[in-house]
């Protein structure tokens, strides 16, 4: 009977060192691979668990940071098809920044002027960075252009307590009150 059980844990130990030389060569979504599987083999090691989280966490980031660096260099040729693409598949990998969110947001409002369809995006955007004005800006003129006008009105309101002089969030202020 314990047998199989030793077999399992070195299988497991075996994965957690592939995790660690996958680290190592700043290979973090094989790692995450790796570490998984040793978690699968011995769920009970509280490392495995916390290197896997650790490494899946920046193999979504380096996932991410690619696909964006495809995507704007879509841009820079104008291939608007490509770019959206691109960050699509950012996105889909949940990166702590909200760039990806705001550009594809930005996208979906050019090429057809889908703003309910760029409210997702841009509400992203805004919880994944709350102090890019830029972001707050974006949402807040589709809160307005969707005639939500509480939360366009709340939108320039946090503008303005991060750049007390924008003027754009002033003149929304303005139309957007009471």
């Amino acid at each position: 009977m314990k047998a199989p059980i030793i077999e399992r844990l070195k299988k497991a130990r075996g994965f957690f060192k592939l995790g660690e030389a996958d680290v190592a060569a700043n290979e973090w979504s094989k790692a995450a691979r790796n570490f998984k599987l040793a978690m699968e083999f011995d769920p009970r090691n509280e490392e495995y668990k916390k290197r896997f989280v650790e490494a899946d966490a920046k193999g979504r980031r380096q996932q991410a940071e690619k696909q964006i660096e495809l995507a704007k260099k879509a841009e820079s040729f104008s291939s608007t098809k490509e770019a959206f693409f691109h960050y699509h598949q950012a996105v889909g990998f949940d990166p702590p920044m909200g760039e990806p969110f705001y550009r594809l947001g930005k996208i979906i409002q050019a090429n057809g002027n889908d703003n309910k369809g760029a409210l997702t995006y841009f509400r992203k955007a805004v919880d994944k960075d709350p102090q890019v004005v830029e972001y707050r800006l974006a949402l807040a003129n589709v809160y307005e252009a969707l005639a939500m006008k509480l939360n366009a009105n709340r939108e320039f309101k946090a503008i303005l307590a991060l750049k007390p002089d924008h003027e754009e969030a002033k003149a929304g202020l303005k139309r957007t009150a009471g």
